[in-house]
């Protein structure tokens, strides 16, 4: 317990500030050190920022203490004449700004959903005790590309490695690319933007509709901006597409799920309880690599049980390497919302990770439509503070949100976080380059059934019968979202 030193009151607030570091320290909820992400295990992204400025010469020494009684005291001095701290001013509100912490509730969840548990799990499944016949992996192609690049090496080559650790180290049945469950994804989200266009009115807005797949980004809506729940997008993620079909191709308690993802948010999603049984296991593509640590086997595979499309090419969505949402919505509904012809412009408003798109018919200088890219905590914040003085007219009409700048290839569990800021922006664009190198998938093939069999065939059969007995069921592509209501204490006055 603090004692009463005889100190300003500005070093008493820098004190408490100290003390509730510690605390955060002890319960290791922390986050990612580049810039705004959830990932626990690093340093705080927003730390107190301190200026500093230079005493006249001859002033005084001054001493900030800790006193506790049940401890010897603890005292450090600095040089004045060299700086000056100014007083820190921290508030919960501060804290919960860039929704960096996850509560206790939530750290108990992701303690569940690490490779250590997998390893346990997968160990009870090879002795018989599971109940369980059949796990399968389904790896996202961020996690790929990364792994790729980590290694120097081809996506192909990766591929086979990692077949060959889950098929022999996992048990797994089956190995699935999550790519195209994205484009089922982006199917359902352009279907949803073009209601909400019909539905959009000044007495209910439903507009600007904001992307869903980013689990970050939902927690902090969810937790801080409750006003802007019913604008997000409210189709399933690929990881719990992918959960859906490959739990209903099994038998819901007939398959073990594992996915690797390039973000520890990821592993909340999926336990959400809108979203419950349809993945059981996420770690992250460190997590993935930890346990491949040594195993180099990728010869004799059989690559048969990689699920991907079926001409066995790689493939991407256009647009970003965070799903390609936005560029969608152009591709797909901007054509059936504009009969005229019409072009698209593109604005960069603060640095790439927050640019505007519009589409202007041809001669028209106003816009038809406004989208944007805004990727990373601190560009949100801006963009809420810009919606709140922008009228509904003038508003945008899609936003492509994603919590981590650059998007999910630089996702919280994706490696080499420890990079210089150069050396890790140069290893982003080799990554979105080996993205962006392979050929583009075409969504408009999977709507004509003619892609992988599985999937589409799947995909077809499960519209059409929620179609038939849609009454009382929710439906199974789409989810919900809930206001997390905030405690009211003492912390959360600003000091």
């Amino acid at each position: 317990m603090l004692s009463q030193p005889d100190l300003p009151i500005g070093s008493v607030r820098l004190v408490i500030f100290c003390l509730l570091v510690h605390v955060a320290d002890i319960m290791s909820v922390k986050v990612t050190n580049l810039d705004d992400f959830i990932s626990p295990g690093l340093e705080c992204i927003k730390p107190a920022q301190v200026e500093t400025t230079t005493l006249p010469e001859g002033a005084p020494k001054k001493q900030i203490g800790y006193r506790n009684d049940a401890a010897k005291s603890l005292n450090r001095t600095e040089t004045e004449s060299q700086y000056a701290l100014k007083v820190a001013k921290v508030s919960l509100k501060d804290c919960l700004a860039c929704s960096g912490c996850i509560t206790s509730a939530e750290a108990v969840l992701v303690e569940r959903q690490t490779h250590q548990e997998l390893l346990r799990i997968i160990d009870e499944f090879a002795n018989g005790n599971a109940e369980f016949n059949h796990v399968v992996v389904s790896l996202s192609p961020q996690s790929r590309i990364a792994i790729a690049s980590h290694y120097g090496t081809t996506q192909e080559r990766v591929l086979r490695r990692i077949s060959s650790y889950c098929r022999k180290k996992l048990r797994a049945t089956e190995i699935w690319d999550t790519s195209m469950a994205n484009d089922i994804s982006l199917l359902q989200s352009s279907a949803e933007f073009m209601n909400r266009v019909k539905m959009n009115s000044p007495s209910h807005p439903v507009l600007p509709m904001m992307a869903s797949s980013c689990p970050g980004w939902i927690c902090y809506a969810e937790k801080m901006k409750h006003e802007l729940l019913p604008l997000v997008s409210t189709a399933k993620s690929a990881q719990q597409i992918t959960g859906i079909f490959l739990k209903q191709r099994f038998g819901p308690k007939n398959v073990f799920h594992v996915t690797v993802m390039p973000c520890y948010d990821k592993k909340l999603e999926a336990m959400r309880e809108e979203v419950a049984g349809e993945v059981d296991m996420v770690i992250t593509t460190t997590e993935l690599l930890e346990l491949m640590n040594g195993w180099t086997a990728e010869e004799n595979v059989d690559m048969s049980k990689f699920r991907t499309d079926p001409s066995g090419q790689l493939s991407r969505n256009a647009g970003s390497a965070s799903g390609g949402y936005l560029d969608h919505i152009t591709s797909h509904c901007v054509p059936l919302l504009l009969s005229q012809e019409y072009d698209i412009r593109s604005r960069i408003i603060r640095s790439e990770d927050f640019t505007e798109v519009t589409i202007h018919v041809s001669g028209e200088e106003v816009p038809k439509l406004r989208l944007a890219y805004v990727y990373g905590f601190r560009n949100i914040q801006n963009l809420m503070r810009n919606m709140k003085k922008t009228s509904q007219s003038k508003g945008y009409d899609y936003i492509e949100v994603m919590a981590c700048p650059k998007g999910c290839l630089n996702g919280g569990g994706q490696l080499d976080r420890k990079l210089p800021p150069k050396e890790r922006k140069e290893w982003i664009s080799k990554m979105d380059a080996l993205f962006n190198s392979m050929p583009q998938s075409r969504v408009s093939v999977i709507e004509q059934l003619g892609t992988h069999q599985d999937l589409s065939r799947w995909y077809a059969n499960l519209l059409a019968d929620w179609d038939k007995s849609r009454d009382g069921l929710p439906d199974p592509l789409h989810t919900s979202y809930n206001a997390v209501p905030q405690d009211d204490f003492s912390l959360g006055v600003v000091w």
